[in-house]
């Protein structure tokens, strides 16, 4: 039942998501007091976003219990350019970001984390 939960909040998420079409950048005031990772790609073709929050699905409960929120930042939803600014994506392509509740950027990488990886990040 959990794993199914899981998926739909997965799918919720890639369809409606959190931003709006060229918001530029993340306005990290609505995520305060919250962890938040950021999976960005500048490529609308890009599989690893999509391995990203299929493989956090699998792993959902450990993040909600640390009060964690997911954007995915590609193109048509963010402005792609102003997000790699801010969270100094260079040169842009893939990353994911995790930011604290505070708003500092806490921890980046440029290939597929696993959850693993994160909730540690987190649990520092």
């Amino acid at each position: 039942m959990n794993r199914l939960r899981a998926i739909f909040a997965l799918c919720l998420i890639l369809l409606f998501g959190t931003g709006v079409a060229g918001a530029a950048p993340i306005p990290l005031e609505e995520f305060a007091g919250r962890w938040l990772i950021v999976v960005y790609t500048n490529d609308s073709e890009d599989f690893r976003p999509f391995e990203v929050n299929l493989a956090f699905s699998e792993e959902w409960n450990r993040f909600e219990s640390r009060g964690v929120e997911i954007v995915d930042v590609y193109p048509g939803r963010w402005d792609v350019e102003a997000v790699a600014e801010q969270f100094d994506i260079v040169p842009p392509g893939f990353a994911v970001v995790l930011v604290d509740p505070q708003g500092e950027v806490r921890y980046v990488t440029r290939t597929v984390p696993t959850a693993t990886e994160l909730t540690a990040q987190i649990d520092l």
